[in-house]
């Protein structure tokens, strides 16, 4: 949160997969600063119109009370199922969260293989699951240009609104390295060239809100969530 104030955010986000242990610290350090809290989850959720064997990312953002509650009771289901999450399962617990398809959702994966039935059918399931004024698509920073006309094309066709944003694992450029360190300690494996190691750019770092913007207009979005990095 240091960085995202020294940036001048007026939001930040945090949405760690199937987890909420940092949370309440998130919250704490972002009131301090006087920078918005977004709180959220990610999950995998078993396809709807795909094979159950198949599982796609969905985040969740918490709107009001209600859904940070349900956000508890969802990752409590992550925890205790043995098996990958279905839609019916979260349904019960939708209310008072958005719902954000990535740009590698089952939605995208159906339309990428021009099956438009097969994406209206998602729709008409989705639809049953979740009120839509509550489902948004996720357009990353780096989402490739044929990424971002699929994903406006599918926000006209269905009226769902698009939600710009940014993956964030560490505060600074420099610090990608260290990261890359730490996680290959974590998991016991070894970095067989360390020289590429450290000379491949880092990708997951806050970026000041002129880089972030100016990289948004480069893929034809102007307006990203008034600068709140989600």
């Amino acid at each position: 949160e240091t960085e995202a104030a020294e940036y001048h955010f007026e939001a930040v986000g945090l949405a760690d997969q199937d987890v909420l242990y940092g949370l309440a610290d998130f919250y704490t350090a972002a009131v301090q600063t006087q920078i918005k809290p977004i709180l959220g989850l990610t999950v995998q959720v078993a396809g709807l119109e795909t094979s159950i064997a198949d599982s796609f990312a969905v985040t969740l953002f918490v709107e009001n009370q209600t859904g940070y509650h349900h956000l508890i009771e969802i990752s409590s289901l992550v925890k205790t199922n043995r098996q990958v999450l279905t839609w019916q399962d979260l349904a019960p617990f939708l209310s008072g969260l958005f719902v954000v398809l990535p740009a590698e959702s089952e939605l995208t994966t159906l339309s990428m293989t021009a099956e438009a039935e097969r994406v209206q059918g998602f729709m008409q399931k989705l639809a049953t699951m979740v009120e839509l004024q509550q489902v948004f698509l996720g357009v990353e920073l780096f989402t490739n240009r044929g990424q971002v006309a699929q994903l406006q094309q599918l926000s006209t066709q269905f009226g769902l609104r698009l939600v710009a944003f940014d993956q964030v694992a560490y505060g600074h450029a420099e610090d990608g390295f260290v990261q890359h360190v730490l996680q290959k300690i974590a998991s016991g494996e070894t970095i067989p060239n360390l020289g590429l190691a450290q000379s491949t750019p880092a990708a997951a770092y806050l970026r000041p809100i002129d880089q972030w913007v100016q990289a948004l207009s480069l893929i034809h979005i102007s307006e990203p969530t008034r600068h709140a990095q989600i």
